[in-house]
């Protein structure tokens, strides 16, 4: 909301307020109007029609209003907050946790942030980059990823890289005379004749 702070503002509202105050307060006492359903029925079916047609002012002013065309009051008017995404894909969001599913299109690398807004009809909608993602809400803590890769065999290439040494046909590492490590012995100059 926007309040009128100025001191225009506050003397406009003053001024409609001393007005309505010495003519509506006599204008119920006159009715006979006790109750605040008569008063408000009062209100809508003779005051302000008499008040509007005595005091506005509306002659030459253009209409000020904005066209409503083209604009997303959706995702204008709603509550947004931004998330981390983990490496798993999912955020969390009010205890909860929320899986984004891959849909081909740009989703975001984990440690990146996605915008949650909550539309005013109470439904959730996930944005990256203003494109948006679809989700499920799981029921519980998502399972880490226990699947590590196996060390690789003894015949594996990466094994057979060792400088110096040599497989026998078991798969078995030689190692070279001298060697360590699969290193070759550090060069030693001859001795001079």
């Amino acid at each position: 909301m926007l309040f009128a702070g100025s001191p225009q503002a506050k003397g406009r509202v003053e001024r409609g307020n001393r007005t309505h105050q010495d003519r509506l307060v006599k204008a119920l006492s006159r009715e006979g109007i006790s109750t605040i359903a008569d008063a408000n029925r009062y209100l809508d079916e003779h005051y302000l029609d008499d008040h509007n047609r005595r005091f506005a002012q509306c002659d030459g002013l253009p209409d000020v209003h904005r066209s409503a065309n083209g604009f997303d009051f959706p995702n204008i008017f709603c509550f947004q907050t931004e998330r981390g995404v983990r490496n798993d894909y999912t955020i969390m969001l009010g205890g909860n946790y929320v899986q984004l599913l891959d849909d081909d299109t740009a989703m975001p690398s984990p440690r990146q942030t996605v915008t949650v807004r909550r539309w005013l009809d109470d439904s959730l909608h996930l944005f990256y980059r203003e494109h948006e993602l679809q989700y499920t809400i799981l029921l519980q803590k998502p399972k880490r990823n226990t699947n590590v890769p196996p060390k690789p065999k003894d015949n594996h290439p990466w094994r057979r890289r060792m400088v110096g040494n040599r497989q026998d046909q078991k798969g078995n590492i030689k190692r070279a005379a001298g060697t360590h490590f699969g290193l070759r012995p550090p060069f030693v100059p001859a001795a001079n004749p």
